[in-house]
């Protein structure tokens, strides 16, 4: 789906042990990633790759990187060189400076996080405001329903008492 980030070229680069957990292989198939695994080159066969899409696409617009590492400074500099807006994501701990300094943003993997956490509170607090609503309508549904039995009850009653009398 959009999730207003258009993205046509999607690459992931990884070891081939990295993509073990299933939660990985939903999150691959629902963003319609192509997986490159290789055994010890994945930064050089992400350099390359890189490279190649700047002198082949013009279309280019931005290049997300998912990488803490140091080494992809001076592609991310490349790249920011030939227009255009790199985004860095990675670990606070882990990214140096240098990397950091030469994305135009950088996004820590930490705050990512913190943001989800954040945003399925907010999910729940909604989802028990809407459980309190229901519930409260269904109170008051009921005390309708009491107080029209009863307002029917004593209407019962006085005609009763109309009739003995």
């Amino acid at each position: 789906g959009d999730r207003g980030i258009r993205a046509p070229i999607r690459r992931l680069y990884c070891a081939p042990g990295f993509l073990e957990p299933l939660s990985w292989q939903k999150i691959i198939r629902s963003n319609s990633l192509v997986t490159v695994y290789t055994k010890s080159l994945t930064d050089i066969e992400l350099t390359i790759d890189a490279m190649d899409l700047l002198y082949t696409k013009d279309h280019l617009e931005g290049f997300l990187l998912f990488s803490s590492d140091g080494d992809f400074t001076r592609l991310a500099q490349r790249m920011r060189e030939s227009n255009l807006e790199v985004t860095g994501v990675g670990e606070r701990c882990k990214a140096p400076d240098y990397l950091t300094g030469a994305c135009a943003h950088y996004i820590y993997t930490e705050d990512l996080l913190v943001l989800a956490a954040q945003k399925e509170k907010e999910k729940e607090a909604r989802e028990k405001a809407l459980q309190l609503k229901l519930a409260r309508e269904k109170m008051e549904k009921t005390a309708e329903d009491i107080a029209l039995k009863e307002a029917s009850d004593i209407e019962i009653g006085i005609q009763k008492s109309k009739r003995e009398s």
